[in-house]
């Protein structure tokens, strides 16, 4: 009895720390939109999102920040007991460290919030620079810690009937990972705003870093998601 009990108590659990990270990842998602209307002159022209921190309603891209920092976290404990393989705990360890990386850059502003006009000179600094390491971290590691996480859930037969759709998922961070990375090569190349174009190269910069981190907060909310029905079809 005491085994069935500490079994169901692990699966209620699991299924409130997803549910948090379920709604952790919609409350960023709100926020962010919301910003894009309280804010219009950082949604375009090289602005990334965590300008929005410099801005008179900063406080609010913090707590988003925040938001992705708890849905990470709670996520971890949700699944942990899935992770089982070699990839698996290589990537709890690593989601840990994006989840603290979110906590950071809600934590530590940048240092200018001019977008990629190369015109104005930025003095950096201590909070400037650790905002940019932890922006690098999420940025460039995300896809690679959903994918080993992925590779790992996927041994589990429970979690293997949504293999194809949780691939599809992770596949799709991929390409707003490199489509972020293509715009910044796009602007490197034009090094200046581009004229009688469909678009400026600033802002596809920015349009791209929203369709990024999109992709990202969709990852977290589809694991979430996976874990409430399993847990629910458990119970």
């Amino acid at each position: 009895m005491k085994k069935i009990k500490r079994i169901n108590n692990n699966g209620l659990s699991s299924q409130i720390t997803a549910r948090l990270s379920f709604g952790l990842a919609i409350a960023f998602f709100v926020i962010l939109i919301v910003l894009h209307f309280l804010e219009p002159k950082f949604n375009i022209l090289g602005h990334l999102i965590s300008e929005y921190e410099l801005s008179r309603h900063g406080w609010m891209m913090s707590l988003a920040f925040f938001c992705l920092a708890g849905s990470s976290f709670s996520l971890l404990l949700a699944i942990n007991n899935v992770l089982n393989t070699k990839s698996g705990t290589i990537g709890k360890w690593w989601l840990l460290l994006i989840s603290l990386s979110y906590l950071g850059a809600g934590i530590f502003t940048s240092d200018s919030a001019t977008g990629l006009d190369q015109s104005v000179a930025v003095k950096s600094s201590i909070h400037g620079s650790l905002h940019t390491l932890f922006g690098l971290i999420v940025i460039f590691t995300s896809p690679i810690v959903f994918t080993l996480l992925v590779r790992s859930l996927v041994h589990n037969q429970k979690w293997f009937k949504t293999s194809r759709r949780l691939h599809w998922m992770t596949f799709l961070t991929w390409i707003g990972l490199v489509s972020f990375i293509a715009s910044l090569v796009v602007f490197n190349v034009m090094k200046q705003p581009t004229t009688g174009t469909w678009v400026d190269a600033r802002t596809l910069v920015s349009l791209c870093n929203r369709f990024m981190m999109l992709t990202y907060c969709i990852w977290l909310m589809v694991i979430a998601w996976h874990e409430m029905r399993i847990k629910k079809q458990a119970s």
